[in-house]
C-alpha cells in the first residue's frame, strides 16, 4: 500500500454541494494553491529519483457556477 492519495481534484459541482454544507472555504484554504498544481510530473514510477515537469492547460471556469476546481487530498 502506498501512501499517496488516490484522487485530489475536487471539481466545481462538488465544490457548489460544499458552498451549500457551508464548509467550502474549509478546504479551499487547505487545497494546494492554483500555482503548485499548473504542472503534470511525469517518472517511472511514483518513487521515481527524477520526474519532468510539463505544464498543463489550466481548467476553464464558466459563468455556470461560482466555484472552481481545487486540489486538495
Amino acid at each position: 500500500s502506498l501512501d499517496f492519495p488516490k484522487g485530489r481534484g475536487v471539481n466545481a459541482r462538488t465544490m457548489e454541494i460544499l458552498r451549500q454544507w457551508g464548509i467550502e472555504q474549509r478546504l479551499t484554504d487547505v487545497a494546494l494553491q492554483a500555482e503548485e498544481t499548473s504542472f503534470v510530473y511525469m517518472g517511472a514510477t511514483l518513487l521515481s529519483d527524477t520526474f519532468i515537469r510539463i505544464p498543463r492547460m489550466e481548467p476553464t471556469d464558466t459563468a455556470m457556477s461560482p466555484c472552481t476546481w481545487i486540489t486538495c487530498s
